[in-house]
């Protein structure tokens, strides 16, 4: 199941306000819960990933450039395998994942912020 919204559909709110949970503004089913995952890739794989976290309504926290590309994704749990196997073909294997640990975040004034 994907989740596909943009930040501009959540209200905007005082740091005192603790925002819009996420999870229940998507609809998301009980139980499930994003992941966080970062892929690492060499400079010709980075726009074939943006492209794909987009068309797949990923979540792109961060991105990291040095010798290699990192970027950090919140991924829906359900997603996360189908999403994987995306990025392997849409890279030819060139790329690295690693799915770090379950999270649970919130929209607050258009940024995520992590718990």
């Amino acid at each position: 199941q994907v989740y596909k919204t943009r930040a501009a559909d959540f209200s905007d709110s005082k740091a005192s306000v603790l925002g819009d949970y996420v999870a229940s503004t998507l609809g998301m089913d009980d139980g499930e819960v994003p992941i966080f995952m970062t892929v690492t890739t060499d400079y010709s794989g980075v726009g074939k990933i943006q492209y794909l976290a987009a068309q797949s309504g990923i979540t792109t926290l961060d991105s990291q450039y040095g010798a290699d590309v990192t970027f950090s994704f919140l991924v829906p749990t359900g997603q996360a395998d189908s999403f994987m196997a995306l990025l392997t073909e849409g890279t030819n294997g060139r790329c690295a994942m690693e799915v770090k640990r379950e999270l649970y975040y919130g929209l607050i004034n258009k940024n995520v912020i992590l718990f």
